[in-house]
C-alpha cells in the first residue's frame, strides 16, 4: 500500500509540479510579451531619438556652413579693405616723407635767403655807415673850414678893433 500512497503522492506532486510549470510557462510567456513590447517601444524611442539627433545634426551642419560662408565673406571683405588701407597708409607715409623733405629743403632755402638778406643788409648798413661817416666827415671839414674862416675873420676884426682902440 505504501506504493499506492507513494504513487498517489508522486502523482499529486507531479500534478502540482505540472501546474507550477504551466504557471511558470504562462508567466514566462507574459514576461516575454512584455519584454517584446518594451523592446519595440525602446526600439521606436531609439529610432525617434536617432532621427531627432540626425535632424539636429543636419541643422547644425547647415548653420555651420552658413557661418563658414559668412566668415569667408567677411574675411574676403577684410582682406580687400586691408589691402586698400595698407596702400593708402603707404601712400600717406610716402607723401609725409616727401613733405618732410620739401619742408627741410624749404627751411634750408629760407635760411639761405635770410642769411643772404642779412649779408646784404649788413653790406647796406656798412655802405650806409661809410656814407654817413663820409658825409659827417665832409660836414666836419666844411664846418671846420667855416669855423676857421670865421675864426680868422674874428681874429682879423679883433686885430682891427684893437688897432683902432690903440
Amino acid at each position: 500500500m505504501e506504493s499506492n500512497a507513494e504513487m498517489k503522492r508522486f502523482k499529486e506532486n507531479n500534478e502540482e509540479l505540472l501546474k507550477q510549470r504551466n504557471n511558470i510557462e504562462l508567466r514566462l510567456e507574459e514576461e516575454t510579451n512584455k519584454f517584446e513590447e518594451i523592446k519595440k517601444e525602446l526600439k521606436s524611442n531609439y529610432d525617434d531619438n536617432l532621427n531627432n539627433i540626425n535632424k539636429q545634426f543636419d541643422e547644425i551642419k547647415t548653420k555651420l556652413k552658413l557661418k563658414e560662408n559668412d566668415y569667408n565673406e567677411l574675411k574676403s571683405i577684410f582682406d580687400r579693405e586691408k589691402i586698400i588701407y595698407e596702400t593708402k597708409i603707404n601712400h600717406l607715409e610716402e607723401f609725409k616723407l616727401k613733405l618732410t623733405q620739401d619742408l627741410h629743403e624749404s627751411n634750408t632755402k629760407f635760411e639761405n635767403a635770410v642769411n643772404q638778406f642779412n649779408i646784404k643788409n649788413n653790406n647796406d648798413k656798412d655802405k650806409y655807415e661809410k656814407s654817413k661817416d663820409v658825409l659827417v666827415k665832409s660836414y666836419e671839414i666844411k664846418n671846420k673850414e667855416n669855423i676857421d674862416k670865421l675864426q680868422s675873420e674874428n681874429d682879423r676884426m679883433r686885430n682891427e678893433l684893437n688897432e683902432k682902440v690903440k
